[in-house]
């Protein structure tokens, strides 16, 4: 356990301190479970171990399960943007997998069901003894569906990411739950009202035409008549 908490806290250290910038995603999509990490750094040879020793990012390698083989390794993308460096962490994960990630063990406690019909996640009692005090500002923890959401706690909502702010102050309580269905797509999430608007418009300019050929074919058709009658 100490091993695992090690490795757990490596990888913490790696994207907590890097400030504002860092943000954790999760998708549900195709069947998979996607883990992508995003953080900026003025430096690839910035992050301090517990030991005291510095790490070169662009030569270490990352894995998002303690049994550390190629299967497990994050894929990693280093790019330069305005003389910063900007590293990207990605992982697709089997759902029968996931509650052995390293990504689940980050909180003192958790829970995820993978259900036949919905998938359940909950991280609760804060992150692990000790991390509140690397972090430098606000860690956002992002996830991603267009499946119908059952339940969740989040801090925000964007259409259909739901988002959760970490800080030092709230890092060691800080508690996240979501449930979402594995089969029913959500057609307008929260906040979605501008895609019911899109709906409604688009059915109009289909129906609206239909609707006035047809009360101008019966006005034809009532002018018609009465001229047949006439005659």
């Amino acid at each position: 356990m100490n091993t695992l908490k090690k490795i757990i806290g490596s990888l913490l250290l790696f994207f907590l301190l890097t400030g504002c910038s860092s943000e954790y995603h999760l998708s549900f999509e195709d069947g998979k479970i996607k883990e992508f990490i995003t953080f900026e750094t003025d430096s690839l040879k910035n992050i301090t171990e517990s030991d005291g020793t510095i790490s070169d990012i662009e030569k270490t390698d990352y894995f998002a399960y303690d049994e550390q083989n190629t299967g497990t390794k994050y894929e990693k993308v280093i790019t330069k943007r305005n003389n910063r460096y900007h590293i990207e962490l990605h992982y697709d994960h089997d759902p029968d997998a996931f509650d052995n990630a390293l990504a689940m063990q980050y909180f003192q406690n958790h829970i995820f069901i993978n259900d036949s019909d919905y998938y359940y996640i909950h991280l609760k009692d804060g992150l692990l003894n000790g991390m509140e005090n690397v972090i430098t500002d606000t860690v956002k923890i992002h996830i991603t569906t267009n499946n119908r959401v059952i339940a969740e706690n989040a801090d925000e909502i964007k259409g259909n990411t739901y988002s959760w702010n970490i800080t030092k102050q709230n890092a060691a309580k800080k508690e996240i739950f979501f449930q979402v269905s594995k089969k029913n797509k959500e057609i307008i999430q929260k906040g979605g009202n501008a895609i019911i608007t899109g709906v409604i418009l688009l059915l109009l300019l289909i129906v609206t035409p239909i609707i006035l050929w047809a009360i101008g074919q019966k006005v034809i058709n009532k002018i018609e008549n009465k001229r047949n009658s006439r005659f």
